[in-house]
């Protein structure tokens, strides 16, 4: 089945939204080495958090600045705590404290 994202979520088949925690099954996402995406945004500092069965409800959390023209962003999973991607389970991609006003565009989420 494939995979796309979609305005920040997550669409797979004819477009069902995956909004609860979900493990990607017998495909999973072995041998996954990195997550990447296009972004821009306000030029705040906004978070990618990654989840896993193995974490529980702890979320491993990287940090990036998103300015105002489109740049490529990869980090290596390895990079999330020591993960790996065998029990991913969700992805996070932005504001966090202070709370208030932000805007972020994000294209071509994956994993790679």
């Amino acid at each position: 089945m494939k995979e796309r994202w979609r305005r920040g979520c997550l669409m797979r088949g004819q477009g069902d939204l995956l909004s609860r925690p979900h493990a990607y099954g017998a495909r999973g996402l072995v041998g996954e080495k990195s997550h990447q995406f296009l972004g821009k945004g306000d030029g705040r500092t906004y978070s990618i958090m990654l989840f896993a069965t193995s974490r529980g409800f702890a979320p491993a959390i990287r940090t990036f600045v998103a300015a105002g023209e489109w740049k490529q962003f990869k980090f290596p999973i390895t990079e999330f705590d020591g993960m790996d991607a065998h029990d991913l389970t969700g992805l996070f991609i932005g504001a966090g404290l202070p709370a208030g006003k932000f805007k972020i565009q994000i294209d071509e989420v994956s994993f790679q």
